[in-house]
């Protein structure tokens, strides 16, 4: 199958939306689980100054790198040759 370059754009656009509606709703259920809160606390809910950015670095990281990978699953599936 080929793609003009508006097509691949747009399954770019629609695939990264996609990967981050998907981290997002995964991130809010675990925020419910009691170990998740408390190694990840949410950065707003943290007292001293130095804590929340620890805290918003930390959640940081962790969004990137699940992303990533989650990222890494779809072009992988999207690389395997269709029979």
């Amino acid at each position: 199958m080929t793609h003009d370059a508006v097509s691949l754009t747009a399954i770019l656009v629609l695939a990264a939306f996609a990967l981050d509606r998907i981290t997002k709703g995964v991130f809010f259920l675990l925020s419910f689980v009691p170990p998740w809160k408390a190694r990840f606390p949410e950065p707003s809910m943290v007292a001293g100054a130095k804590e929340k950015y620890e805290a918003a670095r930390s959640r940081r990281l962790l969004y990137f790198v699940f992303c990533g990978l989650l990222a890494c699953v779809v072009v992988g599936m999207c690389m395997v040759p269709a029979n």
